[in-house]
């Protein structure tokens, strides 16, 4: 299956619009020409063709849960990094879940510098963990 696409560059954003859903190239390709040869923008609007696969996983799905083990992957490190200099102490709270506090030790260390900033890290990390 095919889906044309219009494309725009606002100049800061882009749009893409479906126009059409195609099962066969053929046809796809021939309505991106007819398009094409109407297009009072070519420098700004584009027409193009996505393939998709009926009934599969979103394609975009893929990345976005890449995107988010590679963000836990960080987390997970730093947290483990932080524990292990004595920074940050992890507690289970009453229902279970990990919590963590900036121990005395960081706050001494960083004296100067804003550990709120490790403080909203933290804060972060424990609301991913309840979702």
């Amino acid at each position: 299956m095919y889906i044309l696409v219009r494309i725009e560059d606002l100049g800061g954003s882009v749009t893409a619009d479906p126009c059409g859903v195609y099962e066969d190239l053929e046809d796809a390709l021939h309505w991106v020409g007819e398009l094409e040869a109407l297009n009072e923008d070519p420098q700004n609007v584009i027409f193009d063709l996505i393939e998709f696969e009926e009934d599969e996983e979103p394609l975009i799905l893929g990345d976005m849960r890449e995107r988010r083990q590679k963000l836990l992957d960080f987390e997970g490190r730093t947290l483990e990094k932080l524990i292990k200099k004595g920074m940050v102490e992890q507690l289970v709270d009453e229902e279970g879940r990990f919590c963590y506090e900036i121990t005395s030790k960081a706050k001494e260390t960083m004296k100067g510098f804003p550990y709120q900033v490790v403080e909203n890290f933290l804060k972060d990390v424990e609301k991913r963990n309840r979702n």
